[in-house]
């Protein structure tokens, strides 16, 4: 959910992100009204496991294509992931009061303020990060769930921070496609604050 702060930024990106906030959206006010009793969907199987796995592959693997178009020097890049770490705990404590037994251990914004963290001086070395990438879909079967902290989203460092090294390989793709949808693009750019005020106002 990381933007690029290149001094341009390229549309597909943000197009692409954009479509993905909207599928979580989706996703999750069907998650919610099953969570609450007030219907029944099977979230883990057919369409919905389509779209939520679509939703987490493009949130993720655009981590690692921003982290590759950015020009920032990695002190910015450091204090962005600590941004998306404190929105992470913020959610976390939030959900401890809601969900005291399923709360939100290490979600999908614990896995992408790590991974700026620890990811952003790779981001030009294309090739290493492919490397990189299969390594740690092989280390998914020595260290599974790690770390093993489950909640109502859980998103373990083994394998998904494989697809923030994909998303770097990628990179250059995406400076290609010059294809961008405006309504969606504009939804593409603000991801984090959607990310976190969505979830409350579907519950209201």
């Amino acid at each position: 959910m990381t933007t690029s702060p290149t001094k341009t930024r390229l549309p597909f990106p943000d197009t692409l992100r954009g479509l993905a906030v909207l599928g979580m959206i989706v996703f999750h006010i069907f998650f919610i009204l099953n969570y609450f009793g007030l219907a029944t969907y099977d979230m883990y199987a057919g369409p919905w496991l389509v779209l939520g796995q679509f939703v987490r592959f493009i949130f993720i693997g655009l981590v690692g294509v921003s982290l590759y178009l950015s020009d920032a020097p990695y002190r910015k890049q450091f204090f962005r992931g600590l941004k998306i770490l404190f929105c992470a705990f913020t959610v976390t404590i939030v959900t401890y009061f809601f969900a005291p037994t399923e709360f939100v251990r290490f979600g999908i914004l614990h896995l992408i303020g790590v991974g700026v963290i620890l990811l952003a001086p790779f981001s030009n070395s294309r090739w290493l990060s492919l490397l990189l990438g299969i390594l740690s879909l092989l280390l998914t079967y020595l260290l599974p769930n790690f770390p093993y902290l489950p909640g109502l989203d859980y998103f373990p460092v083994f394998p998904w921070i494989s697809l923030i090294f994909f998303g770097i390989f990628l990179g250059p793709i995406f400076k290609r496609i010059n294809f961008r949808i405006h309504i969606i693009n504009s939804i593409g750019r603000h991801s984090l604050l959607i990310y976190m005020i969505h979830i409350p106002i579907i519950i209201l």
